[in-house]
């Protein structure tokens, strides 16, 4: 059966705990014992959360005032925690290049955070896919997310837990990965041109594959022509069904291993006009 505190202790606590807020309003800076946690917010600090200073002055200022018979039936006077969980703000990525992203947010509260991200909208942390990086900051927050896969959609959010171990999870947020372009180097040249053929020969300075888009520029009618599926440095690719004696175009564009792409410089020739006796 649940005690009932005696008209006068109750009169007690209510009276002790109104002239602890107002105290607390009034004569913050002044009263503030070495128990509480203190710092200079952030010029972004949003005003609506209730600072963890304030918060932890409150509770202690009403356990210190109550008689000591009514303190201990106060459950906030028997655990002496911060029971809100601290504010995450202010979150945003930058730095975004083809494999790695700067994620940046802040909390209210010291606490120990991380980011989590996935390629998968609307992810559960501790998923299969779902990958944590570690803040190592106490009010401001840092994670460096790399081995990013190029031009992709991720997805993040960040948890923050303070020092009682309440916590916290941002709303989900996106951002995509940039195109990455290599510096590997090519070359391409004809290996044979002949009345209704062309022979391209493709070389790289690392494992490719390769393909050909061209078009004759009578007609316009582009086709496409690629390399095996087997990476390697050099590539000769044959465009066949060619009509004599005429001009064509094409842009060669080759993939490495890495997912890189690069297009070669535009290539022109002119077919072999058919001899009498051919």
């Amino acid at each position: 059966m649940e005690k009932v505190l005696p008209t006068k202790e109750r009169f007690v606590f209510f009276f002790a705990t109104s002239i602890a807020l107002i105290l607390a309003c009034m004569f913050l800076p002044t009263f503030a014992s070495a128990e509480v946690v203190t710092r200079t917010e952030p010029q972004n600090y949003p005003s609506s959360s209730i600072p963890s200073q304030v918060r932890l002055f409150i509770s202690q200022s009403v356990c210190d005032l109550l008689p000591s018979s009514i303190a201990e039936k106060f459950p906030l006077c028997d655990k002496r925690v911060d029971v809100l969980p601290p504010t995450i703000f202010n979150v945003a990525s930058r730095n975004i290049t083809a494999s790695s992203a700067d994620i940046r947010w802040y909390t209210d509260e010291p606490s120990k955070s991380s980011a989590y991200f996935s390629t998968q909208d609307g992810f559960m942390i501790g998923n299969v896919g779902v990958n944590e990086v570690k803040s190592y900051g106490l009010w401001e927050h840092q994670a460096i997310l790399t081995g990013l896969r190029t031009d992709t959609q991720y997805y993040f959010v960040v948890l923050a837990t303070d020092s009682t171990g309440n916590i916290t999870i941002s709303t989900q947020q996106t951002f995509r990965t940039s195109v990455r372009f290599s510096p590997f180097t090519i070359s391409q040249s004809f290996h044979d041109i002949g009345y209704d053929h062309a022979a391209i020969i493709i070389t790289a300075s690392e494992p490719i594959v390769a393909a050909i888009t061209y078009s004759s520029k009578a007609n316009g009618i582009q086709r496409i022509v690629s390399s095996s599926g087997i990476f390697k440095n050099s590539h000769i690719i044959v465009l066949a069904n060619l009509i004599p004696n005429n001009d064509y175009e094409a842009t060669v564009t080759i993939l490495n291993q890495s997912g890189n792409w690069m297009r070669g410089e535009p290539l022109s020739w002119k077919t072999k006009a058919l001899s009498s006796t051919q």
